[in-house]
């Protein structure tokens, strides 16, 4: 990667004046190749170099911190689930067990459903494993359903082999 020619005027201010096309590979550059000498010779009014490292860390870490928080929050928990509680019951096809949390694919009536079941810790609290989740086993499940109109997912409470519940989250009031 080549380095962006920077040039600064008498007043700090840098040249922008290569062509427009080329501003996602300077803003690259230069977050990549970011370094405090460039602050130096922005001559902002009234910072001195601590004070202007300090603040940009700080405000690179808020950023950090509210977009983990953000994409966190967009599909951990419930929140994206109805509040009312679904039952469906189709024979396992696949299971990918992991983290966040495990995920089986059910055929309920030539329909494929996507199943979260627990986190590995969870599902190993009330027993449940990769070989009671086999392809071709029948498994009822009881939880909440994906809000979004026409998604086939659900968010496991509960699930059913073999006539053995298997209670996911135990203390939860739906």
């Amino acid at each position: 990667m080549s380095d962006i020619p920077l040039s600064f005027g008498a007043a700090g201010q840098i040249d922008l004046s290569w062509e427009f096309r080329h501003i996602p590979t300077v803003t690259y550059t230069v977050l990549w190749n970011l370094r405090f000498d460039y602050l130096e010779k922005l001559a902002i009014r009234g910072l001195d170099m601590p004070h202007i490292r300090f603040t940009c860390l700080l405000g690179l870490a808020v950023l950090a911190a509210f977009l983990a928080a953000s994409a966190a929050q967009a599909h951990h928990g419930w929140a994206w689930a109805t509040d009312e509680e679904f039952e469906i019951t189709g024979v396992i096809q696949s299971v990918r067990l992991g983290n966040p949390h495990g995920e089986v694919t059910i055929n309920v009536d030539g329909e494929e459903w996507v199943v979260e079941v627990g986190q590995p810790w969870r599902n190993d609290r009330v027993g449940l494993s990769e070989e009671m989740l086999s392809q071709g086993r029948e498994i009822t499940v009881h939880g909440h359903r994906s809000a979004k109109e026409g998604e086939r997912l659900v968010k496991a409470e509960r699930v059913v082999i073999d006539g053995k519940d298997y209670d996911l989250y135990p203390g939860r009031t739906s």
